[in-house]
């Protein structure tokens, strides 16, 4: 159901005006947050908080995107998603086409690292005009970045290995 909601916010996001996809993205955030004590309730595996935390800090911030953005701007998460989930679905995944949190840790390291060298990047061609924006966005893409790369210890209960 999270997971719905976080598409169903970026088609929102691309499509509609930005009141209607920041209360969408409001909802994904909060559907987000009860995934572990809904989780502990059913006594359902739960994914693992090195994919919730990112995502819920990542969520947090789109919360503060501007109303009123270029389409080109607003398709670009989409397009970008896209074409991450053609070079996974190439990559990636086995032979049996079933993909697991536990054998993505690596691919969202590197997620984080391309986030921050794209913030990077951004940041020295904004700075190059004088513009502090990018500045700013770098350092609050720090912190979802870096939690990207952070991994829980040991796996998942349901699969047997110790903590």
């Amino acid at each position: 159901m999270a997971w719905a909601s976080w598409l169903v916010a970026a088609v929102t996001h691309a499509l509609a005006p930005a009141r209607h996809a920041r209360s969408l993205i409001g909802l994904a955030v909060l559907l987000t947050a009860l995934v572990l004590p809904a989780a502990a309730l059913t006594g359902t595996p739960r994914p693992p908080l090195s994919v919730l935390v990112p995502q819920l800090a990542l969520g947090l911030l789109a919360l503060a995107l501007p109303d009123r953005l270029p389409l080109w701007v607003r398709l670009a998460p989409a397009a970008v998603a896209a074409l991450a989930a053609a070079l996974a679905v190439r990559w990636l995944a086995p032979e049996g086409g079933y993909v697991s949190y536990h054998g993505a840790m690596e691919s969202l390291a590197a997620v984080g690292g391309a986030l921050l060298i794209v913030a990077l990047v951004l940041a020295l061609a904004l700075a190059g005009r004088r513009d502090a924006r990018g500045a700013w966005a770098l350092l609050v893409l720090l912190t979802p970045a870096g939690l990207l790369s952070v991994r829980e210890g040991g796996c998942c209960p349901t699969c047997g290995a110790a903590r």
